[in-house]
């Protein structure tokens, strides 16, 4: 009798529980989680631009629209500090997994698994950048799908933030606009018209997708870091991390065939997911691809299972259970990780500079990776930082490094502070530093599903004359 209590407590508040999971473990990895650098220099970017900087000059080097930067400069205009950045994901992560949970027709398993699967659950959740708005946005978007036309203000709302949101969701909001276009084009052929509110969004939202790409587009000295390698469908899904071309090109073929067999049942449905997928795959092929990106491909995946309403469909949750039994294990080690070990010492680096008049020392960075130092400020405190902005600005980035390593700053007795990361550190000869004081703050790694890179340790040198901590040495 008591088991059937539980089961039926269960069935009818699961998708509470899931919730509520979601969001009490996302705030015990969040506490534990340190700032990437590129956490840092967004809340930066935000924190020392004005709205016209911000449109007219920075964005163009950034690479991302302005959705995540304006939002972060609301949030600190009512006074969120960097230390609590964390809660902003999990305010919009948890957003989307109640949409989920709550609006789709998934099995009841899938429910309870997907939100925990890495890109949802440690990605774009624990990591704080604008890629946690995607889930939220896309969710919401499948919820209107069906009544597009007749909700096409609040649809269109969502296309615009979307465009603004991602470079990746800037072309998924193109292809549902080209789908849209089309549809209403065949609709206009058939002598079917729709409401002139329609159309008045449609023009809208050129208008949108116009003025977000003059303001995002690089410029000709924009600096472009070329990180293109080949991306596959398994990436998305399997595996991302893999090394081996071979094994990662058989299960993307697996994939397609398993698709257009089982899933896709005609032209026009193998036609819609093209649309959707497309743009975003040839973007990550072409021009730009991190490790990160890749669950947007599963994002859209999912919206496309959504509103096709395929949610019951067979092969289908086979294919999501299989998903969801290769990246929890990813989410469950990135998480403990995080949690367990320290991945950067900016923090602890901020506190050590704190004990010194910093306002009135000439501190010098020696590169992008150390401007989380200065997001535990109020102000830039990097002497060497142009324009007194906290952040690297991408377009000098290259400048500034040039800049440091070929002038004489390690050989100027003037400078009070050096804060070195360790790649840049094991480059300068010792002697040129015997008059400072150095100190260790060692950091660990970038976790990424369940593998460790990007090793994140720094040096903090004081002039001799000023340290006031040697008793710590």
């Amino acid at each position: 009798m008591k088991k059937n209590r539980i089961i039926e407590f269960l069935k009818k508040y699961y998708k509470f529980i899931v919730l509520v999971t979601f969001v009490i473990l996302s705030i015990i990895i969040g506490i534990k989680h340190e700032p990437w650098a590129d956490e840092a220099q967004a809340w930066l970017i935000a924190r020392d631009t004005t709205m016209h900087s911000l449109f007219f000059k920075y964005l163009h080097s950034e690479g991302h629209p302005a959705l995540w930067y304006v939002l972060l400069k609301i949030l600190q205009l009512f006074g969120l500090k960097f230390k609590y950045l964390y809660i902003v994901p999990i305010i919009f992560s948890s957003i989307g997994v109640y949409v989920f949970v709550f609006k789709s027709n998934f099995p009841w398993y899938i429910k309870c698994l997907f939100p925990f699967t890495f890109f949802i659950f440690y990605q774009y959740t624990i990591v704080a950048r604008s890629y946690c708005l995607i889930f939220p946005l896309v969710s919401i978007l499948a919820t209107l799908w069906k009544d597009r036309y007749k909700k096409i203000g609040l649809f269109t709302l969502i296309l615009i933030l979307l465009i603004n949101c991602e470079t990746h969701t800037y072309l998924f909001a193109g292809s549902i606009y080209f789908y849209c276009l089309l549809e209403s084009f065949i609709d206009f052929r058939k002598g079917i018209k729709k409401d002139k509110k329609v159309y008045i969004c449609f023009i809208l939202l050129f208008i949108s997708f116009f003025l977000t790409l003059l303001y995002v587009f690089p410029t000709g000295s924009t600096h472009i870091p070329h990180q293109i390698r080949s991306y596959v469908l398994s990436d998305s899904f399997f595996t991302s991390y893999s090394a081996n071309k071979v094994l990662k090109f058989i299960i993307s073929l697996l994939i397609v065939l398993y698709m257009a067999i089982f899933i896709l049942k005609n032209k026009k449905e193998i036609f819609k997911l093209v649309i959707l997928i497309l743009p975003i795959f040839l973007f990550l092929n072409l021009i730009y691809f991190k490790e990160w990106h890749l669950g947007i491909i599963t994002i859209i995946f999912i919206f496309y299972i959504w509103i096709e309403e395929k949610e019951t469909n067979l092969f289908v949750k086979l294919f999501l259970i299989c998903v969801c039994i290769v990246q929890i294990p990813w989410s469950v080690k990135s998480s403990l990780d995080d949690y367990k070990y320290s991945y950067s010492t900016t923090n602890e680096v901020a506190d050590f500079i704190k004990k010194y008049d910093y306002e009135n020392l000439k501190i010098v960075n020696s590169n992008f990776y150390a401007v989380s130092v200065n997001a535990y400020f109020e102000n830039n405190i990097f002497y060497n930082f142009q324009e007194n902005n906290g952040f690297v600005y991408l377009e000098k980035s290259n400048e500034l490094l040039s800049d440091f390593y070929n002038t004489d700053y390690v050989m100027d007795n003037s400078i009070d502070i050096y804060v070195l990361n360790f790649e840049f550190e094991e480059t300068i000869e010792s002697e040129k530093l015997i008059d400072y004081n150095k100190y260790d703050f060692d950091g660990g790694y970038i976790f990424f599903e369940g593998r460790n890179f990007f090793p994140q340790s720094f040096y903090v040198y004081v002039r001799k004359d000023i340290d006031k901590n040697k008793e710590l040495k």
